[in-house]
This record gives structure tokens, C-alpha cells and sequence, in this order.
């Protein structure tokens, strides 16, 4: 599998439960989509993202259909005002 996470820093962390509401309705959506988990900070240090995605894959190249996937592109113009900064990081599944 191959696996792409995002971390987010939002605007206003009290969206949280939101964010993670609109990337979670992904799942079943985006074909090639074929795991996501959406999942809140639970310490909330100076350094602390306020979310995370974790997306599975079959190939790395599915990363690239997901991104201009229809309805992966809708949540993307939905959370994109609540976000204030992001991190991703992409690999292959060690088996």
C-alpha cells in the first residue's frame, strides 16, 4: 500500500470536528481512495498539527488521480478556507 498524510495547522481549531467530518466523507466516494482516517490532536503542544488524513493507496500513482478526483476536489474548496497550514509526507508501506 501506499500511504499520504497531511498534517494541518487550522485557522481556528474549533473547526476541527468539521474538517475532519468533510475529509472522512471521502471514504466510499473516491475510488481509488482506498482507506482514510481523519483524526484530531489529542495533546495540542506549541508544535502540535490539529489534525491529520492518513489515505491508503494500491499504487503511488493513485495519489495523482485522487488529488484531481471530483469530489476530492469539492472538499478540498470546502476546507480550504478553514485551513492555515499543511504538511504531507508520502511512502510506500513497508511489508
Amino acid at each position: 500500500m501506499y500511504t499520504h498524510i497531511v498534517l494541518f495547522r487550522l485557522k481556528d481549531p474549533a473547526d476541527t470536528a468539521k474538517a475532519i467530518g468533510l475529509f472522512e466523507s471521502m471514504r466510499g466516494r473516491v475510488p481509488v481512495l482506498r482507506d482514510i482516517e481523519a483524526r484530531a490532536d489529542d495533546v495540542h503542544s506549541d508544535y502540535s498539527a490539529d489534525l491529520c488524513i492518513i489515505c491508503r493507496f494500491e499504487r503511488s500513482e493513485d495519489v495523482d488521480v485522487y488529488m484531481k478526483d471530483p469530489y476530492h476536489q469539492q472538499i478540498l474548496a470546502q476546507t480550504g478556507p478553514l485551513i492555515g497550514s499543511k504538511l504531507k509526507i508520502d511512502y510506500w508501506d513497508r511489508e
